[in-house]
């Protein structure tokens, strides 16, 4: 392995994006205006209601764990 990078993204308030790349290796890169260097995917965060219980319904599988009906 030549290089080893680290990549950190940032978001500007006037929408622009902002790579920070750490080269670790021991091989100098250069990177030059244009190169491709990082990739970023945005996904939605999901944030559920949650209801605290008391106590859980009894289930399929009874008090038996992962596995225990034996089906996948």
């Amino acid at each position: 392995v030549l290089f080893s990078f680290s990549f950190s993204f940032f978001f500007e308030t006037k929408g622009n994006v902002g790579v920070v790349l750490f080269n670790f290796g021991k091989e100098k890169f250069e990177v030059k205006k244009g190169d491709r260097i990082a990739q970023l995917i945005c996904e939605r965060i999901f944030y559920p209601e949650i209801e605290e219980v008391q106590a859980l319904d009894d289930t399929e599988r009874g008090s038996g764990g992962f596995g225990s009906t034996g089906k996948s």
